[in-house]
């Protein structure tokens, strides 16, 4: 079962290579949103001046991370910036409060 992690408005996460969640992230943008939080990241590395590109990359609490950690390897792994809570970002179907306007 697939965990969904929702994208931040910003668009801009945190990517690790390589899943090394222990060593300086980049900064990315997400650049591509498919399901359940895989994203395509385009990755600016600290210190460096160049661009680097990722694909269907998985958040770093996926749990389809630990089932195939070659997938981690290969395209390392985003998390939240950490300006930005998760619960910031989770979707509602409440509707808004506010003035109410007559028709």
């Amino acid at each position: 079962m697939n965990q969904q992690f929702p994208i931040p408005d910003s668009r801009m996460v945190l990517w690790y290579n390589r899943g090394a969640v222990n060593h300086e992230p980049g900064i990315a943008l997400v650049t591509h949103i498919g399901s359940a939080g895989v994203v395509d990241l385009t990755i600016f590395p600290r210190g460096e001046n160049r661009i680097l590109c990722a694909n269907a990359v998985r958040h770093k609490d996926d749990p389809f991370l630990k089932q195939y950690p070659q997938i981690l390897q290969e395209s390392g792994c985003w998390d939240y910036l950490p300006a930005s809570p998760r619960d910031e970002f989770a979707s509602t179907d409440k509707e808004p409060t506010g003035r109410k306007y007559k028709s």
